[in-house]
């Protein structure tokens, strides 16, 4: 409700979802709307800068008989603590408070004919109820292209995705949806036009052409990643080729101008199999470009960046000591249960895993820290290679990739063992976090298809399997 320069937001239990719930919006006071209570919120002049997200920080008065029958079955834990932040800077403390609401809901800002994933999504627009009811604040790979770039020739893709960001934002705006922007490109990029503003971003005359594969590959040979070879016309993009570089920022603006205000970059180190020897000077370029338009257009004037990082680093760092990244990201590395078949552990030490192994050094945001902050997966890198097998020099579980071994446990063993990934690393890292698995790949048989796990409830996804209910549970637990 506009109310000439406040606006207001009302719940129908009237809770306050904190003072950043609308971007650059102060709380002034309470009112009461029809019977209901409302927050109310000023409207900074940083605001007017916006040309799209405006309505985003436009508060609607919500009563019960608006609400989604979706939003109505979600009751979200108390959560006070503090996620405001604003034009580029973001306190440790609120980053961590954002990694400690982390769940993979992954294409969730997809819809028919716009997956890159043949899975089936059983009942998608559950998504929004179950990121309420469980408290998420950061929803990572909500929206991506892997080899599928033709996806940015589908305008409906992206208006699609950003009615689902703001389908959550009406109901609490704190929640942060993250891209991916991943290590892998084929010939298909050939298909997709080049904008005339991504030329002028760096200061080059607009061409009437698409992108070109052969423009971002190393031209001292192609280079794959991961266990599974790839097709003969899949690689890794060189960060250090301008044309890489184009085709990054393509992308990343495209992702900011719908909501989005995290970025997840893949195997970032990979990408920079030139630049690493350079201080990283191609990937400063593309990354300060990044943070620079979302300053004037992100929802807060900021967007979060993240990679896997290789596990000699753990976190990449200029040579005077500045990350390039917010915050880093790892697979869990579970280790197998020897004397549990087909259980898994969590170890210090483990193969390349990352526990109180991250560096310290100076963030993008300014302040200086002795570790920088991470969130652990449960990664996907080939689904099934030889399932029941275990290997405890591999980083594959029993013979599958961390998701699909996840997959693989009957329900009482996934719960038990979400449970105790959590509580472990609780125990074990203060900076370390485990970002929940609400929907991800996995393939229990070799060459077999691959399905969607969906932590959704049964009750509203036919998918489902309740692991929503665990993860609720945890983070209400976890309130301080």
């Amino acid at each position: 409700m506009n109310t000439g320069t406040e606006f207001i937001k009302v719940s129908a239990d009237g809770r306050n979802y904190g003072d950043s719930f609308a971007v650059g919006c102060a709380p002034t006071g309470r009112r009461d709307v029809n019977g209901m209570t409302a927050v109310v919120y000023s409207m900074r002049k940083q605001m007017m800068r916006w040309n799209r997200s405006t309505r985003l920080c436009m508060a609607m008065v919500v009563g019960a008989g608006a609400l989604t029958q979706a939003t109505e079955a979600a009751s979200p834990p108390a959560d006070h603590r503090n996620y405001a932040f604003l034009d580029g800077e973001i306190s440790q403390e609120v980053l961590e408070n954002y990694l400690s609401r982390a769940i993979t809901i992954e294409e969730c800002l997809h819809s028919d004919g716009y997956y890159n994933n043949p899975a089936v999504y059983h009942d998608a627009d559950d998504d929004v109820r179950m990121i309420l009811n469980v408290g998420a604040k950061f929803v990572g790979r909500a929206v991506k292209q892997w080899n599928s770039p033709q996806l940015f020739n589908k305008p409906g893709w992206l208006v699609a995705a950003e009615n689902k960001i703001e389908a959550v934002h009406r109901e609490d705006p704190t929640v942060i949806f993250q891209a991916g922007i991943f290590e892998c490109i084929s010939e298909k990029v050939n298909v997709v036009p080049i904008p005339d503003w991504v030329f002028e971003e760096f200061g080059m005359k607009p061409e009437q052409r698409n992108f070109s594969y052969d423009a971002m590959i190393n031209p001292d040979g192609k280079l794959w990643a991961g266990d599974v070879n790839w097709p003969p016309n899949f690689t890794v993009p060189d960060i250090a080729q301008t044309e890489t570089q184009l085709f990054f920022f393509f992308m990343a603006k495209q992702y900011i101008d719908i909501g989005i205000e995290a970025i997840h970059w893949g195997q970032a180190s990979k990408i920079a199999m030139v630049d690493k020897k350079n201080d990283f000077a191609a990937w400063q370029t593309v990354l300060g470009k990044v943070r620079a338009y979302a300053l004037k257009h992100a929802r807060r004037g900021t967007v979060l960046c993240d990679a896997h990082m290789e596990s000699n680093t753990f976190g990449l760092k200029t040579a005077d000591g500045h990350f390039l990244f917010d915050f880093s990201s790892f697979p869990l590395r579970v280790k197998e249960d020897l004397a549990n078949e087909g259980g898994g552990l969590l170890e210090v030490g483990h193969i390349s895993s990352i526990y109180g192994r991250t560096p310290g050094g100076i963030t993008p945001s300014g302040w200086s820290c002795k570790r920088i902050p991470y969130l652990v997966e449960f990664d996907i890198f080939g689904g099934a290679r030889n399932p029941g097998v275990a290997d405890l020099d591999s980083h594959w579980v029993w013979g599958y990739d961390e998701m699909s071994w996840f997959a693989s446990l009957d329900e009482a063993q996934r719960n038990q063992w979400l449970r105790y990934a959590f509580n472990w690393l609780k125990e074990h890292d203060s900076v370390g976090y485990l970002e929940m698995p609400g929907n991800r790949i996995y393939q229990l048989k070799k060459n077999e298809i691959f399905r969607r796990f969906q932590a959704n409830l049964k009750e509203h996804c036919s998918a489902g399997t309740d692991l929503e209910v665990v993860i609720k549970e945890l983070w209400s637990n976890d309130c301080p």
